[in-house]
């Protein structure tokens, strides 16, 4: 089978100004034998009473029509001089693209893509690290009415094989260094790989064109994307985000930053997360304000971009503004900073005030999940420590089964909620119940302000990350002669406690169990500690 490539990919040249683009072909030799391998997988396809059927289970008002493409095209051609983004990388280097050149990659890539048999409705499984032609990809996919499946490089056996036997996609986009990683689980679909030449210069090769195309006519009507989560059952779920929910949560998070056309937002989160994709993504593309996308956590370069950037606002997880406070650093020299938004875990009031002190901003915690992002969000001028905020516009809250202190389930209801977990109807029947969305989250009221008090559903947050205590529990006791596990959060990682004889050195239970679950689980779900049952 003829290979393709993309023949007008370009790279870019790192440099402050907005690169010029310069002709980079692609070249066609396999990476490590993988591509000539790869062909070999693919079996004819199967017949449709052999898969299961995508099943939309709620459709949501305006499904159909899509409006988001146009209304991000008409951003980026109303766009002023500064540049739409900027990616920060790990040795310092940054490499801007403005909005006249990203439209051009966009239209490239549209192109490239369409070669190589991606069309509407086909799911696209993206496998990338953050940067510019991750943006580009889902400005491409989301203007061909492709639906992107936004999962993570840290996926390893567990998470691999109920992806792809659950969501299925049609493609994947991939970093050419997780092709063996997920080569074992490939079996038909189109791949596409990423190779990093150096600083803002990377090239994009096919090595499977795309063939199959099974999801129903008319997907994309209701699926903008689906994004990677779990409730507590063991299994990866793939939730069906609709244009609606991008929407309305990039206007209720921009009604709260209040973020002006020019100014700038640094995030250092993976845009596989829902929260990343509305906050800093969309945000910035609607308001005019440039995108930093850094590529690193280290205090001293996120200091060092915070000034020579005049970064406005930082949108992360808790625990990356804890690393910020910890690093001791004198904050008195960013003027320009405004807004610290804060979501994914609990921000502790305490923390709170830490850093509204450190940095002189204001703090914007907020509360939102897979399935609708946000939920609630404190906003500039009306903010509370310890809180997560009033519920935003579009969305109803109530709290069931309170006890005495007003405490009970955080329930939801909304046009623009996800519209259920693809393939799995048996999931999102119970999750949607009686007109309302189940979190498995508490909370209460404070006066107007929602409080959230911890996960009733067995997941837990590690560096804001999701976790599934179930499926950790399974991938221990799989890889174990333990007779039962225990598996809880304990401060911000995992631990597992086996019931296993005393005949066992646990010492090196340990070391073996921790070298074999690397492999099976994503390296932060691998217990930090592991001990014997008391």
């Amino acid at each position: 089978m003829r290979r393709r490539r993309f023949s007008n990919w370009r790279k870019t040249a790192t440099s402050v100004s907005i690169p010029a683009r310069s002709c980079a072909p692609c070249s066609r030799r396999p990476v490590s034998g993988m591509s000539k391998r790869l062909h070999h997988w693919e079996s004819p396809r199967r017949r449709l009473s052999q898969r299961v059927s995508p099943l939309p289970t709620r459709r949501n008002p305006g499904a159909g029509v899509s409006e988001l493409p146009a209304q991000l095209s008409e951003a980026l051609r109303g766009w002023g001089d500064n540049p739409v983004a900027i990616e920060l990388f790990s040795s310092g280097e940054t490499v801007p693209v403005g909005a006249s050149e990203l439209r051009r990659r966009v239209r490239e890539m549209i192109a490239a893509l369409s070669r190589e048999g991606v069309r509407r409705d086909d799911i696209v499984a993206l496998f990338l690290e953050n940067s510019i032609d991750y943006v580009t990809l889902i400005l491409a996919l989301l203007e061909m009415r492709a639906v992107p499946l936004f999962a993570k490089l840290e996926y390893r056996r567990t998470e691999l094989s109920t992806l792809f036997r659950d969501l299925d996609p049609d493609a994947v986009i991939i970093e050419s260094s997780y092709l063996h990683v997920i080569e074992p689980h490939l079996s038909g679909q189109g791949v596409i790989i990423r190779e990093v030449a150096s600083a803002g210069k990377s090239t994009l090769r096919p090595v499977v064109p795309v063939e199959r195309h099974h999801a129903e006519a008319g997907f994309a009507d209701l699926a903008t994307s689906i994004n990677c989560t779990y409730r507590g059952d063991g299994e990866l779920l793939g939730s069906i985000a609709t244009e609606a929910q991008y929407r309305l949560g990039a206007k209720v998070l921009q009604d709260g930053l209040q973020g002006c056309r020019g100014e700038s937002m640094l995030f250092p989160l993976p845009l596989s997360h829902i929260f990343s994709l509305v906050g800093c993504l969309f945000v910035p593309l609607f308001q005019g304000m440039t995108g930093i996308l850094a590529r690193t956590v280290h205090p001293r370069l996120i200091f060092g971009a915070l000034e020579t950037l005049h970064v406005e606002h930082v949108t992360a997880v808790p625990e990356i503004y804890r690393l910020l406070l910890r690093s001791g650093k004198d904050t008195q020299r960013f003027p320009a900073l405004r807004t610290f938004v804060s979501g994914g875990s609990v921000l502790h009031a305490r923390e709170y005030d830490e850093l509204t002190e450190a940095f002189s901003l204001e703090v914007l915690h907020g509360y939102g999940l897979t399935e609708f992002t946000p939920v609630s969000r404190n906003s500039r001028g009306d903010a509370r420590r310890g809180t997560i905020g009033p519920v935003c516009e579009g969305v109803d809250v109530r709290i069931d089964n309170p006890d005495s202190t007003g405490s009970g389930e955080i329930l939801l209801r909304s046009d623009a909620l996800c519209a259920g977990y693809y393939n799995r109807p048996q999931v999102t029947r119970r999750a949607f119940r009686d007109g309302w969305f189940h979190t498995g989250d508490r909370g209460r009221f404070r006066e107007t302000h929602l409080v959230f008090e911890g996960e009733i559903k067995e997941t837990r947050k590690v560096n804001g990350v999701m976790v599934d205590l179930q499926e950790v529990r399974r991938a221990v006791l799989a890889a174990s002669t333990a007779e039962d596990a225990t598996v809880f959060l304990e401060g911000n990682a995992i631990t597992a406690l086996l019931k296993i004889p005393e005949s066992v050195d646990i010492d090196k239970e340990e070391k073996r169990l921790r070298h074999v679950l690397v492999h099976q689980i994503a390296p932060y779900k691998v217990p930090r500690r592991i001990a014997r049952i008391d």
